[in-house]
């Protein structure tokens, strides 16, 4: 009579992983047939990359020709209204001493202007062609101040009287405001969510 023999042990299976997963201890990532070690990483897009690239850059363009455009365009309302303010702040000038100043003023106002305007146009170039970090969180920073925008658009809107542009004029800074401001909630949604433009880190293997 045969001797029973006992039953073989078998071991359990092991799950295999999966293409392009991460090795726990972050150093290698398995191609579908061995372990390759990563020498970095670099941002993938996501499908929110592009239009978030297109939609902050294209915001950029237009808010600086507007930037631009105002103090010229409206330049007659602002020089009345900055009179009429500088008359009842300092009633002791005269007309030419009031004149004076508010050429001073207007031409400093409008040479700013065109700085701010050439600064966001060329924001807004790079943000339709980069994905630079560091102009990632400069577009984050300008479009979060629009928050004082806001602000100066409603006082303006409220109190015409001491605004220096027409209320159309205040109307289209307030829109513009808010609609950059509502650009930094998505990108620091997307930051939180993603990663910078809303992309996401991805290893690079040797």
């Amino acid at each position: 009579m045969s001797e029973q023999q006992p039953p073989a042990v078998v071991a359990p299976a092991t799950q295999m992983p999966q293409s392009g997963e991460v090795s726990p201890d972050g150093q290698f990532m398995w191609d579908g047939a061995t372990w390759r070690p990563i020498t970095g990483y670099r941002w993938e897009p996501t499908e929110w990359t592009r239009p978030m690239q297109a939609a902050v850059g294209a915001f950029f363009l237009i808010n600086g020709i507007w930037t631009a455009l105002v103090p010229f365009a409206f330049a007659a309302a602002i020089r009345e209204n900055t009179i009429r303010q500088v008359q009842r702040q300092n009633p002791s000038l005269t007309p030419d001493q009031s004149s004076q100043a508010i050429d001073i003023g207007l031409a400093f106002v409008e040479g700013f202007a065109v700085f701010l305007a050439v600064l966001f146009v060329l924001i807004g170039v790079f943000s339709l062609l980069r994905r630079w970090s560091w102009l990632f969180y400069v577009d984050l920073v300008i479009l979060g101040l629009g928050i004082f925008g806001v602000l100066s658009g409603i006082t303006s809107i409220a109190n015409p009287s001491a605004a220096a542009v027409p209320a159309f004029a205040a109307f289209i800074g307030l829109a513009l405001s808010l609609v950059g401001l509502g650009l930094a909630v998505w990108m620091l949604v997307a930051r939180i969510q993603r990663g910078v433009w809303a992309a996401r880190k991805s290893p690079v293997v040797a």
